[in-house]
Formats: C-alpha cells, structure tokens, sequence
C-alpha cells in the first residue's frame, strides 16, 4: 500500500503531490489506518495559521481575501483527500 508523510507531502511538486494523492485514494477498498487524523491535524494547522476555517477557504480565494499559493494550494488538495478518505471509509 502506497504511504504519504506530511512532511513529505510538503517536499514535493504539485504534479508529485497529485501523483501520491491519486496512488493513495485509488486504493478505495484499502483500510484509512489512520490516514484521516493525521490529514485532520495538518488541515486545523492550516486553519490556524490562516484563521480561516476550511469551509471559508473557497469563499477567501474567490473574493481575494487569500492568494491562491502553493501552500493554499496544499490545503486544498488536503481538504479533496480528507473528504475522498471518509467518503471510502463510508463504504
């Protein structure tokens, strides 16, 4: 089974990130193994960092509340996994 560390995560380029990302949600039938609290933890230090709650990111990036960077670009594709994570934990 494909691993992803945060830190790791952190190190590589976007199109390396999509890459892990995809490796490990397309492993649907796979167990989470603790894979969602360890993405809860890196989202809340985004949240806190930015004070800006996950669910009031799209609405910061469309008004130009937040420039979209690649560490905003991080916190997206953490907020895409988080929630393909539980929609398979779910099934």
């Amino acid at each position: 089974m494909a691993e992803l560390y945060f830190s790791e995560l952190r190190t590589l380029s976007p199109e390396q990130q999509q890459k892990k990302l995809l490796e490990l949600t397309s492993r649907r039938n796979a167990p989470v193994n603790g894979q969602l609290e360890r993405l809860e933890a890196e989202i809340r230090e985004f949240e806190q960092r930015y004070e800006l709650s996950s669910s009031e990111l799209a609405e910061a990036l469309r008004t130009g509340k937040l420039r979209e960077t690649a560490e905003v670009g991080r916190w997206l594709i953490l907020i895409a996994l988080r929630q393909r994570l539980v929609s398979t934990a779910r099934q």
